[in-house]
């Protein structure tokens, strides 16, 4: 038995092992308190435990250095049917320029915790690996970053200007879509200053990807 109450919604120490139905009758066994065994012994022998929608299981608890998470992305979306709209919602998820989403987080206990991906830890930035993300990118410089890489639009209001040790990120916003987003700009050399004269000396070779930490 568990040592916590397999309630999703609470935290007590488990008391007793029941028999539950999920693809059988009584095919599996939950540990559950002393509150929520009564409100489920009384649910059943009265009907009144109905539930429609999508049931989500904590994951096991792991044994390892990390613990397990599950993961949920909700999110409604118009679609044709079922399958339509599964494929939108996953060319949602693989689009780098898709707004960060609120997720789900489930640990072993079953706590529910919420995850809103564009509020939480604004200093830290993640580059997207993928043939998609390269090609939006390539677009994007080669318009001289005056194009929205979200709805290719021309009307951009910029602001300021971040740098560090490798690359500088300035702050724009789209006038169009309300997208926002930085322009990133990369270190390649340096100008030196001799006399009245100005040479500037730049790398040859590509200079590689951008750390992921911004801020």
């Amino acid at each position: 038995m568990g040592k916590y109450c397999q309630n999703p919604l609470c935290e007590n120490e488990a008391v007793k092992q029941v028999p539950v139905s999920v693809r059988e009758a009584s095919d599996q066994k939950r540990s559950l308190c002393a509150a929520c065994e009564e409100a489920y012994s009384w649910g059943v022998q009265h009907g009144t435990t109905s539930q429609k929608g999508l049931l989500i299981e904590p994951p096991p608890k792991e044994a390892g250095p990390e613990p397990l998470y599950r993961v949920v992305y909700v999110i409604d979306v118009n679609a044709a049917d079922v399958r339509d709209a599964a494929e939108y919602t996953h060319r949602i998820m693989t689009d780098p320029s898709s707004l960060p989403p609120v997720l789900h987080v489930l640990d072993h206990q079953g706590r529910d915790m919420t995850m809103d991906l564009a509020t939480e830890s604004p200093g830290v930035a993640t580059q997207c690996r993928s043939d998609v993300s390269h090609e939006k990118a390539r677009r994007f410089v080669q318009a001289g970053g005056t194009r929205c890489p979200g709805c290719d639009s021309e009307v951009i209001d910029f602001g300021r200007l971040d740098v560090d040790a490798e690359c500088a990120y300035q702050e724009a916003c789209c006038c169009n879509c309300k997208s926002k987003f930085c322009a990133v700009y990369r270190l390649v050399g340096y100008g030196l200053y001799i006399g009245d004269s100005f040479e500037v000396h730049t790398i040859p070779e590509d200079v590689g990807g951008i750390r992921g930490d911004k801020g």
